[in-house]
């Protein structure tokens, strides 16, 4: 039924019934209002777990997770928006209704009663249009907030990119040093390596040649050992005092080839002086000059030679023995003295007695000092 209606106390009295009030539910739908979620969001809401994504790899994969994600929330929040739109119109058509049937039963609508429904009609539009109004910039802010965490997502995905390829880089940095370092260090020891076999060679060869040396200064210390060995046979042979037999051979021989020997290796360097022009000689009773004491001398030579190789440390070099000779004016000898390091051994007694044995040319005068030299050696 309908509400009574009082007079309009405004002049006329043509007031519309209370009655013609917009109906209850024209305002804005309850389902227009803007989605859970579309404040704005933290950054690392964003995408979930991207700041501790574990290397660049699992930095891509979370990112193009959170991608997925987004693009699905915003899916859902089209989806949601759509349906308070239709249930904003469901709600429209129900209220346009709930009016229409408040209008009296089969009459005829005055214009108060159209009026209102009219005013009831508009409002319901306004509320319609806010609503919309209000759906659009909220779906624009979302829509923002949705390229934020879109362009926050890409640049995470994008600097975890960047480390991947700095550690990359890094890596193979490490690994070509290592590479390099390893190069080095083989070629380093292969240098080491053989120059302690040239130096192991040259002292193998070195060693090689000392041995060969010690070989051949052995073989020449057994030749030389053998030879003194025979010189000594020999020697002993020549102070037995032997006389030569048949066709002039003998110990005397064999002396005198060694003294030729020798003479021939000390020629001008040794042995008696060439006798001087000059002086007397036996029958002329003059002075005696040392050439005819040498010329006199030359006769010892074989038994001083022959003492030398009997008694003498013979070493196979050569050597020189000076004797002092007083020789007196019949020509007899009165002193021989040997100088030298056989001055008072068995050498020195065996040569001296040799040169007293010998008989110098008659002089005028005392008695007269000379020296004879000998050279001695195999």
């Amino acid at each position: 039924p309908l509400a009574a209606v009082k007079p309009d106390p405004a002049p006329g009295g043509t007031a519309a019934p209370t009655g013609t009030a917009a109906p209850t539910g024209t305002a804005a739908p309850t389902g227009t209002a803007a989605p859970t979620g579309t404040a704005a969001l933290d950054p690392r809401a964003a995408v979930p777990g991207s700041e501790r994504a574990d290397g660049p790899k699992g930095a891509t994969e979370k990112a193009t997770a959170d991608k997925a994600m987004l693009e699905k929330a915003a899916a859902e929040k089209a989806a949601a928006e759509k349906a308070a739109a239709d249930k904003a119109a469901t709600n429209k058509a129900a209220a346009e209704k709930a009016a229409a049937e408040k209008s009296p039963s089969g009459k005829n609508p005055t214009p108060e009663s159209t009026g209102g429904a009219k005013a009831a009609a508009a409002k319901a539009a306004a509320a319609k249009a806010a609503a919309e109004s209000d759906r659009q910039a909220k779906a624009a802010a979302s829509s923002g907030a949705d390229d934020e965490r879109k362009a926050k997502a890409q640049a995470i995905a994008e600097a975890h990119a960047d480390a991947a390829a700095d550690a990359k880089a890094k890596a193979e940095a490490a690994r070509a040093g290592r590479v390099q370092a390893t190069a080095e260090a083989k070629a380093e020891a292969k240098a080491k390596a053989e120059t302690k076999a040239e130096a192991d060679r040259q002292t193998r060869a070195e060693a090689a040649r000392q041995a060969e040396a010690d070989k051949k200064a052995k073989a020449d210390a057994s030749k030389q050992a053998e030879a003194d060995k025979k010189a000594r046979s020999e020697a002993a042979k020549l102070a037995a005092g032997a006389k030569p037999t048949g066709g002039g051979g003998g110990d005397d021989d064999e002396i005198d080839k060694i003294l030729e020997r020798q003479r021939k290796k000390s020629e001008g360097k040794g042995g008696l002086p060439a006798p001087a022009d000059g002086g007397g000689d036996a029958d002329g009773g003059g002075t005696l000059n040392q050439g005819q004491v040498n010329i006199v001398g030359e006769k010892a030579k074989q038994k001083v030679m022959r003492c030398y190789m009997l008694h003498a440390d013979i070493d196979g070099g050569e050597e020189t023995i000076n004797v002092v000779t007083m020789v007196n004016s019949d020509g007899s000898v009165a002193s021989a003295r040997v100088q030298g390091k056989y001055a008072t051994s068995q050498v020195g007694k065996c040569v001296a007695d040799a040169v007293k044995a010998l008989s110098f040319p008659q002089s005028s005068g005392a008695a007269k000092k000379y020296t004879l030299k000998y050279s001695v050696g195999i």
